[in-house]
This record gives structure tokens, C-alpha cells and sequence, in this order.
């Protein structure tokens, strides 16, 4: 019985910071399949859940916190990737450089020859 006074106290602590991160009942209840209503009587502390529909908003809250933290670290990754393309893109313009001048010194070099030999 104390497992479950447990679930149903984490299940309406996620309720009720979801309230504060301004997320509907309506948006919850969609998403979990349990009624709007049901989710406003235990706000309004009428009701309380199940430990059914417990485990159920939580899942579904923590299953939200790892899609937000997989969103974040996609974002840091995306960020990281285009830095490496910038610097890629500069090594390449730069390597491009190298090869124009070691040919220039190969002309040079060559033209050099020919006129000692001359």
C-alpha cells in the first residue's frame, strides 16, 4: 500500500509542475488517454489517481523529460556539427592554398632547371 501512496504522490507532483510549466489538461489527457476531467479532480485534490493511472503519468512525464533532454543534447550536437563543417570548410580553403603555391614552386623550380641547363 505504501508503494503505491508513493506512485500516486510522484504521479501528481509531475501533475502539478506540469500546471506550472503551463501544460494543459487537455494536452496530458490526449497524450495519456485519461480524461481531462479526471486530471482537473486531482489538481483540485477531489480525486486522486490510480496507481493504474499513475504509473501511467509518469511514464508519460518522464518519457517528456527525455524527449526535452534528447531535444537539447540534438541541439548541442547540430550546433557542434556545423562548427566542425566551418572548420572543415577552412582547412579545405586552406590545403586548396598549400597545393597553388607548392605548384607555383614546382613551375619555378622547374623553369629554374631548364634555364641552368640552358
Amino acid at each position: 500500500m505504501k508503494k503505491n501512496q508513493n506512485i500516486i504522490e510522484k504521479a501528481l507532483k509531475l501533475l502539478f509542475e506540469a500546471k506550472k510549466q503551463k501544460i494543459s489538461n487537455y494536452q496530458i489527457a490526449k497524450e495519456t488517454n485519461i480524461s481531462d476531467k479526471s486530471i482537473g479532480n486531482w489538481l483540485k485534490n477531489k480525486t486522486k489517481p490510480t496507481p493504474a493511472n499513475a504509473k501511467l503519468l509518469i511514464s508519460y512525464f518522464e518519457g517528456k523529460i527525455d524527449k526535452q533532454e534528447n531535444a537539447e543534447k540534438n541541439a548541442d550536437f547540430k550546433e557542434k556539427y556545423y562548427e566542425l563543417l566551418e572548420e572543415n570548410r577552412k582547412l579545405h580553403n586552406k590545403i586548396h592554398e598549400l597545393n597553388e603555391i607548392i605548384e607555383i614552386n614546382n613551375l619555378n623550380f622547374k623553369h629554374n632547371v631548364s634555364a641552368g641547363a640552358a
